[in-house]
């Protein structure tokens, strides 16, 4: 006798009543299902730098930060990400959608350090990205979100399966940035 398990995580953009397709695997397939998906606050929790005065309890959180914050239409701003976790990771996936009215691009490489936080050890991965507004007015940067699977080495603090295996998700807030509208008096070409 032998047989295979497949998990499969949700990441629902919004709120309501949702369908679940039946999943197909072979001549079998799963019942089609309903997924009630609450406002934001009641799913994962959001850690952001003001929480990061108590993170115990906390095995990962997320703090993003842009520079400058107030931009003028067109000009490079940097969006950081930092991904902090203390926890060895089987696998993850740091994602962030790309805001209405900008274009934000990934730059470099992700880079790997470590931080002590409240004495308590965490890796840390830092994300760099390009963004660029298009229109003046607020720009809104959708929250990232972090899904990973990691051994039981965390003390409690996520839900585990019977092999040990432990699903940890958050997400970070989203940031508004006010972007300026091109000055009155700049020449042609102007340059942010």
């Amino acid at each position: 006798h032998s047989s295979q398990q497949w998990s499969v995580t949700l990441a629902p953009s919004r709120v309501g009543l949702l369908d679940v397709p039946s999943l197909h695997v072979g001549a079998s397939a799963s019942a089609p299902l309903k997924v009630l998906v609450d406002a934001a606050g009641s799913g994962p929790t959001a850690v952001s730098p003001a929480d990061h005065a108590d993170p115990a309890g906390k095995p990962v959180f997320i703090e993003s930060a842009v520079e400058p914050q107030h931009p003028y239409v067109g000009q490079a701003v940097t969006y950081t990400l930092r991904l902090y976790y203390a926890a060895t990771l089987l696998d993850a996936a740091l994602n962030l959608s790309a805001p209405d009215n900008g274009d934000l691009r990934q730059v470099g490489d992700d880079e790997r350090t470590s931080e002590n936080v409240q004495g308590r050890h965490y890796d840390v991965l830092v994300r760099h990205y390009l963004l660029q507004p298009e229109h003046s007015g607020t720009l809104r940067i959708p929250a990232p979100v972090f899904e990973g699977r990691t051994l039981p080495d965390l003390g409690g603090g996520f839900d585990g399966d019977s092999m040990g295996v432990g699903s940890l998700q958050t997400a970070g807030k989203p940031i508004e940035v006010s972007v300026r509208p091109r000055p009155a008096q700049s020449a042609d070409p102007w340059l942010p």
